[in-house]
C-alpha cells in the first residue's frame, strides 16, 4: 500500500534478506515510504548497520 505517513520497521536480519534478495524492490519501496532498520538485539557496539 501507498502510505506515505507509515513507517515500516524491520529486523536487521530481515532488512538484510530483503537488500539479498529483491534490492531494487526494497529501494523501490523506500521511495514511496519510509522504513527503519532495528539492529540485532546482540548487537553491543555502536557501529551502524552497513548493508554493503
Amino acid at each position: 500500500k501507498n502510505i506515505q505517513y507509515n513507517m515500516s520497521s524491520f529486523a536487521e536480519n530481515t532488512g538484510l534478506n530483503h537488500l539479498k534478495t529483491s534490492a531494487i524492490e526494497f529501494v523501490n519501496y523506500n521511495k514511496r515510504q519510509m522504513s527503519r532498520i532495528y539492529p540485532k538485539g546482540t548487537r553491543a557496539d555502536s557501529s551502524n548497520y552497513m548493508p554493503q
